[in-house]
């Protein structure tokens, strides 16, 4: 019985005029006041006075964000906002408009969507986009900014849990299996129930009956210091059974001695609301197509461990491949990992940076 077999790929992104850019917007953007002629005028003040909008304006520990900003939203000086949990959560925008590419799509779910770097980029790949958030705020954030970009109409917004969102997914899908089946619990006084539910608004805004093809998930790793040992102390790293897996990367990985369990290794069992494993579990009763975005340090074999042992070639892809592993740089620094299943990963050619063509 052959363990999920990836591939990890390496993906730079310079930063280029961004990082020379935010040098010559720097006074100009820090100066710039609320009032007539600025690009926070229109701005409604009660969702202006949720940002951070200049450097002053950040805690010391986020300065560094400051200057990276048109890297995070190329378009931030047009009146992107953010508040302090987005400055430094946000997905970088030349990685968030990779991922976008590789998850094109009909329908792209985006679990997470924070202030609506992933949403936005998904927006200008596939048709729709539904963006969930448990943060009202983050929502009305990520409203204006897609409006920045000319993508709010084809993103529905969706303030609630992501978790009850896919269980409002499978209610969805059952109800509609009895009906399409014509199942004797679908008739009389079930049937009108059913109809009545149905016909109740959505709080999702009717996203739970749409057919999505991918999920892409960025959940919470814990903070602005989710990298320090002291985050993850006392925290295994990895399941107990770890299946065989093949991995190319650029490096081959200090010898064990070097290594400790607890401080060089992000668990994925840190990841909020659930843990990794849970969540990947969760999200695949929508779909198998997951991109799955994740701290640089991530343990590889526990991320080949999200998908289950099969037999031979059941359920893998072009070449076996279930997992495929893409590294982010901006610059000559590795920013995150991004996992890829299902399709996006074995229907995805590395030699022309394309999808096969069939």
């Amino acid at each position: 019985m052959a363990g999920p077999s990836k591939k990890r790929k390496r993906n730079s992104y310079a930063n280029g005029s961004n990082s020379n850019g935010d040098r010559r917007h720097a006074l100009t953007d820090n100066d710039r006041t609320h009032g007539p002629g600025s690009v926070y005028a229109s701005i409604p003040p009660s969702l202006l006075s949720l940002a951070l909008t200049t450097s002053h304006s950040l805690p010391p520990a986020l300065q560094k964000y400051w200057w990276k900003r048109h890297t995070l939203f190329s378009l931030f000086s047009s009146g992107i906002l953010l508040d302090e949990q987005s400055w430094y959560s946000v997905t970088p925008e030349p990685i968030a408009h990779r991922i976008a590419t590789r998850c094109s799509s009909t329908t792209a779910l985006d679990a997470f969507c924070g202030a609506g770097g992933n949403a936005i980029q998904l927006a200008l790949t596939c048709e729709r986009v539904v963006a969930i958030d448990i943060d009202e705020n983050k929502i009305r954030l990520a409203r204006h900014n897609a409006q920045i970009y000319g993508v709010q109409d084809r993103i529905t917004f969706c303030h609630g849990d992501y978790i009850d969102f896919v269980h409002d997914v499978q209610e969805w899908r059952r109800r509609k299996d009895r009906r399409n089946d014509g199942d004797s619990g679908g008739q009389g006084q079930d049937r009108g129930e059913e109809d009545e539910q149905s016909q109740r608004p959505s709080k999702w805004n009717d996203a739970e009956k749409l057919d999505i093809d991918v999920v892409f998930l960025s959940p919470p790793w814990g903070g602005v210091g989710y990298l320090e040992p002291a985050s993850m102390a006392n925290t295994p790293t990895t399941s107990p059974s770890k299946p065989t897996a093949t991995v190319a990367s650029p490096s081959p990985p200090p010898p064990p001695s070097t290594q400790s369990a607890y401080t060089d290794i992000y668990p994925l069992s840190l990841l909020q609301p659930l843990p990794g494993k849970q969540l990947f579990d969760l999200t695949s009763t929508i779909t198998g197509d997951i991109a799955f975005y994740l701290p640089r340090n991530s343990d590889l074999d526990e991320i080949a461990n999200l998908v289950p042992p099969s037999a031979e070639g059941e359920g893998e892809g072009e070449n076996g491949v279930k997992i495929k592993v893409e590294e982010q740089y901006l610059g000559p620094k590795l920013s995150a990992i991004t996992c890829y299943f299902g399709r996006l990963a074995s229907d995805w050619d590395d030699e022309t940076d394309t999808w096969r063509t069939t």
